[in-house]
């Protein structure tokens, strides 16, 4: 009877661990959200403007090091907003880390040809409805090339771009986590 308790505990240890290692981000978004940490830090410790812009480029080599590829496999994200476009187009915005996002983009008219919306005939528009905002989820895709920041990023002010960041993205597979 002790066996099968202990083997009991060590078969629900084993599962509890696998879950955890489950939710745990892969190398790649550890370096991404590093980059954009450390150029925040640095960022916000410049002495003028022009010290602060020149943040912004070493954070754009930081990201393009930490992923060449601009592909984003198997992160872990928690859906920050759920949203359609008039003519029914899904708008996501995903929480990576401390203020860092990212997202499609918001309207059929900032899309242009980066068709990042999601189509809602497909089954990841059909994944992606039944998210709620909060819920943890893991998620592959593609990053956008960006002229200033190796991604593309969204935001209308330099400092807005470097404390939180809004990257476009393309998401290609999403699966909620339990």
């Amino acid at each position: 009877m002790r066996r099968i308790a202990i083997a009991l505990q060590l078969a629900a240890f084993s599962l509890l661990s696998g879950l955890a290692h489950a939710q745990n981000p892969p190398a790649s978004q550890i370096a991404v959200q590093t980059a954009v940490t450390e150029a925040r830090r640095a960022f916000d410790m410049a002495p003028n403007d022009m010290a602060r812009g020149a943040t912004r480029r070493a954070r754009a080599r930081a990201l393009c090091a930490a992923l060449p590829t601009k592909t984003a496999s198997n992160w872990i994200g928690e859906v920050a907003l759920l949203s359609s476009t008039p003519n029914g187009k899904g708008v996501l915005y995903m929480r990576i880390g401390d203020d860092i996002s990212l997202n499609t983009d918001n309207s059929n008219i900032s899309e242009g040809p980066n068709r990042t919306l999601i189509d809602p005939g497909s089954s990841l528009f059909d994944v992606i409805s039944r998210l709620t905002v909060g819920q943890k989820v893991r998620f592959s895709g593609n990053f956008l090339p960006g002229r200033d920041d190796c991604f593309r990023e969204s935001s209308l002010t330099q400092r807005s771009a470097m404390v939180h960041p809004d990257f476009i993205f393309r998401f290609t597979a999403i699966t909620p986590l339990s």
